[in-house]
C-alpha cells in the first residue's frame, strides 16, 4: 500500500510541475506558485489519500490528519486571499490585504447572510432544532461536494462522446473553424478594452503634473504595463505625435477628446489609481489568455489540414521531414488510426456483488467488519443529515445532472456566464 501512494504521489507531483510550467507566467510570486502547487496537490492527492485512509483505517492508524483540515483551510481562507490579492491593485501589501479581505468578507458575508435567512426559515418551520445545525452543515458540505461531481460527471457525459464523435479529422477541422472564428472575436474585444485602457493611462499620465504628490504611483501603472503590455502608452504617444506632425492624417495614437469624463478622473487619489491598475490588470490577462486560445486553436486547425490532406491523398508522410521513427508513428496515427479506435466499445465489467454474497465493492464493509471509520467520516459526517434535507436530496440530485448534459449540449455555458457578467455579478 505506502509503494502505491509513493508512486501516486510521485507521479501528481510530476503533473503538479508540469502545470506550472504551462500555466504560470514568469512575472508570478514564488509564495503565490507554493500556495497554488500545494492547493493543486492536495485536491489530486485524493487519488492516494482514499486509498491510505482505508488502509490505515484497518491499521488503527489516522497518519493524515493534517492533509484534511489543510484542505479546508486552504479552499476557504487561503487561496480565496491570494486570488483577491493577486487581483487588487493597491501599491503596498498592506493595501493589498486590506483589499482582499474586503473583498472576501463582502463574499462571505453574503453568504453568510443567504444562510442565516434559510436556518431562520427552517427554525421558524420547525422543520430543524438548532441541535441540528451541526448536522445541517455537515450535509450541506457533503451535498456540495456531490453536486460539483455530478456537475463534472454530466460534462464527461457530454463532452467525452462528442469527441469521440468528432474524431473524424474533415468533421474535426470544421469544429476548429468554428472555434476559431469564437476565440477570434473574443481577442478582438479584449484588444480593444487593452486600447482603452492604456489609452486612459497615458492620457492620465499627460494630465498630471510631474511634482504631483500621486506620480510615483502613476509611474508605477505606465512602468508595468511598459514592461508587460503588447500595447504600449509610448507607442501611442509616439503614433499621437506622428499624427499631428502630418496635420491630423495618420494612424490611431492619442485621442483624449474622444475619451469619456470618468476615464480621466483616475488621477485624482490613491484609490482612483489602484482601480486603475487593477482595471489594467485584468486587461492585460484577458487579452494575453484569449490570444493563447486562440493561437492554441489555430495550431490544432494548421494540423487537422495537414492531416485532412494526408488522408486525401492516402500518404501518410509528415509534412515536416523528421527522421524520428517516433514522430512518424505519432503522425501515421493520427493520420490513419485515431479516426477510427472510437469504434472500440469496452466490455462492460463484471459485477461486483454476488447473490448471497458479501458487498466487498462498497465501502460500508470496512464499517461493518471492524467497527471503524475512517479519517474523512470522522471530519465529514455522513449524509444522515437533517430529514427534510434528507428526503429531498436524492429527489433533486439527479434532475442537476440532466440540466447540466443539456447546458453543456446546447453549448450554453458561455452565454449564461455572459449574461451574469453583463449583469454585475461577477
Amino acid at each position: 500500500m505506502w509503494a502505491f501512494f509513493i508512486f501516486l504521489v510521485v507521479f501528481i507531483c510530476g503533473a503538479i510541475l508540469m502545470l506550472l510550467r504551462r500555466y504560470c507566467a514568469n512575472s508570478v510570486v514564488l509564495s503565490v506558485k507554493l500556495t497554488t502547487a500545494y492547493a493543486w496537490l492536495t485536491s489530486m492527492a485524493v487519488v492516494a489519500i482514499v486509498p491510505l485512509d482505508v488502509f490505515s483505517t484497518l491499521d488503527n492508524k489516522k497518519p493524515h490528519e493534517l492533509g484534511v483540515l489543510s484542505t479546508q483551510v486552504l479552499t476557504w481562507l487561503l487561496l480565496p486571499f491570494f486570488q483577491y490579492y493577486s487581483d487588487a491593485g493597491d501599491f503596498t501589501v498592506k493595501g493589498k490585504c486590506l483589499t482582499s479581505l474586503k473583498e472576501n468578507a463582502i463574499l462571505y458575508g453574503s453568504v453568510a447572510a443567504v444562510g442565516l435567512v434559510g436556518v431562520a426559515a427552517l427554525l421558524i418551520s420547525k422543520k430543524m432544532t438548532l441541535e441540528g445545525l451541526m448536522g445541517l452543515g455537515i450535509g450541506m458540505s457533503n451535498a456540495f461536494g456531490l453536486i460539483a461531481s455530478i456537475i463534472l460527471l454530466g460534462y464527461g457525459l457530454v463532452e467525452i462522446p462528442r469527441n469521440m464523435w468528432k474524431a473524424d479529422p474533415e468533421r474535426q477541422l470544421k469544429w476548429c473553424a468554428h472555434r476559431a472564428g469564437k476565440y477570434a472575436e473574443k481577442v478582438m474585444k479584449s484588444t480593444a478594452e487593452l486600447e482603452t485602457v492604456v489609452t486612459i493611462i497615458a492620457a492620465n499620465e499627460r494630465q498630471m503634473r510631474r511634482h504631483d504628490p500621486l506620480r510615483k504611483y502613476m509611474d508605477i501603472i505606465v512602468a508595468h504595463v511598459e514592461k508587460e503590455s503588447p500595447i504600449k502608452p509610448s507607442d501611442l504617444q509616439a503614433a499621437s505625435g506622428s499624427r499631428n506632425a502630418a496635420g491630423g492624417r495618420g494612424g490611431a495614437g492619442l485621442d483624449i477628446e474622444s475619451m469619456n469624463a470618468e476615464d480621466l478622473e483616475y488621477n485624482y487619489d490613491v484609490a482612483g489609481l489602484a482601480a486603475l491598475r487593477r482595471r489594467m490588470f485584468f486587461a492585460i490577462s484577458s487579452y494575453n489568455g484569449d490570444r493563447a486560445m486562440y493561437e492554441e486553436v489555430m495550431v490544432e486547425a494548421f494540423e487537422l489540414e495537414d492531416v485532412v490532406k494526408c488522408r486525401q491523398l492516402n500518404d501518410f508522410t509528415p509534412r515536416q521531414p523528421t527522421r524520428s521513427p517516433i514522430k512518424k508513428a505519432v503522425w501515421y496515427y493520427k493520420c490513419a488510426l485515431r479516426a477510427h479506435w472510437h469504434r472500440a466499445a469496452p466490455r462492460p465489467p463484471p459485477p461486483v456483488l454476488r447473490r448471497g454474497g458479501r458487498g466487498v465493492g462498497g465501502w460500508r464493509w470496512l464499517g461493518r467488519e471492524r467497527g471503524a471509520t475512517t479519517v474523512f467520516e470522522d471530519k465529514m459526517g455522513s449524509m444522515d443529515v437533517p430529514r427534510f434535507l434528507r428526503q429531498h436530496l436524492n429527489t433533486y440530485l439527479p434532475l442537476i445532472l440532466v440540466v447540466e448534459c443539456v447546458i453543456t449540449a446546447l453549448n450554453l455555458w458561455d452565454k449564461i456566464m455572459g449574461m451574469v457578467g453583463r449583469g454585475g455579478v461577477l
